[in-house]
């Protein structure tokens, strides 16, 4: 079993059992838990693919920041689009 995995698994016995998890799930309501859930998606697919650029110098940060914004905007988009079909609306012109 893979390390992702067996922590997926051990993350889940936990919060099933937990009533703290219940609480603040209950607390926040579906449009902040969406939302949450869309950052801890864009953050995991960043930090494990290695996606975001750490300027070595000052001449390469302005480029770095170009990078890592359009990083996020391609997810974003892709992320909005796969939400839109599997919501089944429609994609492309009316």
């Amino acid at each position: 079993m893979s390390k992702a995995l067996a922590g997926v698994l051990a993350t889940a016995a936990f919060a099933v059992v937990n009533a703290t998890v219940w609480n603040i799930a209950d607390a926040l309501g579906p449009i902040r838990q969406a939302v949450l859930a869309v950052a801890a998606l864009l953050a995991w697919l960043i930090i494990d693919h290695r996606l975001w650029e750490r300027p070595d110098d000052v001449i390469n940060r302005q480029r770095a920041k170009l990078y890592n914004a359009v990083t996020l905007a391609t997810l974003h988009g892709h992320g909005r689009w796969c939400a839109r079909v599997g919501a089944g609306g429609r994609v492309g012109r009316a």
